[in-house]
């Protein structure tokens, strides 16, 4: 309100307080810790920890060996030797993960020449990032400041088919002790599809707008929030989808197909005994993926083209992922019923149409969770990849449950990059990725007080932004005084 008239009130657009969404029942098995670990025990106790698959202990201790996690204890018997740190009043947490990152790959937006997250020549799937690691980027300590330990760095520019990314560790001297997976997944920016179809004059052709249970129409409000002509793809291959007239569309299935054909040459041919067909270097990288072996991330924005990419997916019978999925929401249900993840980012975003509403990014991710879709967040940000946490807490401010929120950046992104057996949640026999904080992980203010990659103590005053603060108090101390 200003001087007692009401300029703006919030409205529930997706029923999220009506109608939330629920947390989702997680259960992780046990793992063996290896008997071959040795080295000092260092001992984080008294803090209240949060296990992600297994609950929060209150006043608990963890427990790290070398490059494990050797316990995790409600309480902890005193062991001679071992290094305890007193967290009482911490909480204590996985590391977390940022997918879609452009770390050691980008340095200053302004100088080309620290800017290596593309490549020129087209379709390129055996373009691999870690051929470009910069281990001593200013980058990497600014981001796991907030308790990022690990980033999925990911091509961005050129394409179609932009190459594989890898999973680094934030803790390094040489790109090669960062790199943990090389060649993880294949990126793919997807031919983008227009909401509304129109004509060479910009007259809209078509009328096939979908009415679903977040359009204002179905609600009898006088707005859509689906705003435009959606088209899915036909049911049981009857009829053709929007997607089936775009020329880059079908360029992409032809590369795709004649890599399986590739494949097959080849394999048949090394099967016989008899001389390999001549090596195709491209091909034969984009074999794995579009065989299904392997996954692949389908970077699409808006609304149709999410329908399109999940229609190419399911008809090559991938192993897809939908990166970015600004639009998403407008598709939860279809999502879900095709069992297709969603890598969400940016959350600090503007509404993509005028129709939207104003909180749609914000909410995205809330109406993405509700409907069954697996999802994860991301930043989509090169500069800020630190924000990681925040984003997630936006998302949460918005509807999205406070533990999914958390597992959005921790478990989540975990199992999407087939590392969940090592990271993204605190278990026995699983690798020492651990981030104290003052309060909560996605708060603001709740600073990290120990970070811990692969068991390993990291210092948290050694990045750039924590230099800079240092000089620039002690320039402000001497100002004063005199």
């Amino acid at each position: 309100m200003v001087e007692g008239e009401l300029q703006f009130q919030r409205r529930d657009a997706f029923g999220l307080d009506e109608n939330p969404g629920t947390v989702t029942p997680i259960e992780e098995g046990s793992y063996a810790v290896s008997t071959t670990l040795s080295g000092p025990l260092t001992v984080l106790a008294g803090g209240t920890i949060h296990t992600i698959t297994g609950g929060v202990l209150e006043g608990g201790s963890l427990v790290m060996q070398g490059d494990r996690i050797v316990a995790v204890e409600s309480e902890w018997d005193q062991i001679e030797g071992a290094r305890v740190i007193d967290v009482s009043g911490m909480h204590v947490w996985p590391g977390m993960i940022s997918l879609n990152s452009a770390v050691g790959l980008h340095e200053i937006g302004a100088v080309r020449a620290t800017d290596d997250t593309s490549e020129i020549g087209g379709n390129q799937p055996d373009l691999r990032v870690t051929a470009s690691i910069h281990a001593e980027s200013a980058h990497i300590g600014v981001t796991r400041h907030n308790g990022i330990t690990r980033v999925q760095t990911a091509p961005r520019g050129g394409g179609p088919v932009l190459g594989q990314s890898a999973v680094l560790q934030l803790d390094g001297f040489t790109w090669e002790e960062m790199v943990k997976v090389d060649r993880d997944m294949l990126h793919v920016k997807f031919p983008r599809i227009a909401n509304i179809e129109r004509d060479n004059y910009g007259v809209v052709v078509g009328n096939e707008h979908i009415h679903d249970n977040i359009c204002g129409h179905s609600h009898g409000e006088y707005d859509c929030f689906t705003s435009g002509a959606l088209a899915p793809a036909p049911a049981d291959g009857e009829g053709e989808s929007r997607a089936a007239d775009s020329e880059e569309v079908k360029a992409l299935h032809e590369l795709f197909e004649e890599a399986l054909d590739y494949g097959r040459r080849r394999d048949e041919t090394l099967a016989a005994g008899q001389p390999a067909p001549a090596f195709d270097s491209r091909l034969d990288a984009l074999v794995p993926f579009a065989r299904g072996e392997k996954p692949v991330a389908l970077h699409a924005s808006n609304a149709q083209t999410i329908l399109s990419a999940a229609e190419f997916a399911g008809t090559r019978e991938l192993d897809a992922l939908i990166y970015g999925g600004r639009e998403a929401w407008k598709v939860a249900e279809i999502l879900a019923e095709a069992d297709l993840p969603v890598v969400v980012g940016s959350v600090w975003a503007l509404p993509s149409s005028s129709y939207d509403p104003y909180d749609s990014a914000f909410a995205n991710a809330a109406v993405l969770q509700r409907a069954g879709v697996r999802f994860a967040i991301t930043t989509n940000d090169k500069e800020n990849e630190r924000n990681l946490p925040f984003q997630a807490a936006k998302a949460a401010a918005f509807g999205l449950p406070l533990e999914e929120a958390v597992r959005s950046v921790t478990w989540y992104p975990a199992q999407f990059l087939g590392i969940e057996g090592r990271v993204g949640s605190l278990r026995r026999g699983k690798v020492a990725d651990v981030v104290v904080t003052s309060g909560h992980l996605l708060e603001i203010d709740s600073a990290a007080q120990y970070l811990f990659i692969g068991g390993r103590e990291v210092d948290l005053s050694d990045d750039k932004h924590s230099r800079l603060y240092e000089r620039y108090s002690k320039r402000l101390q001497e100002v004063r005084s005199r």
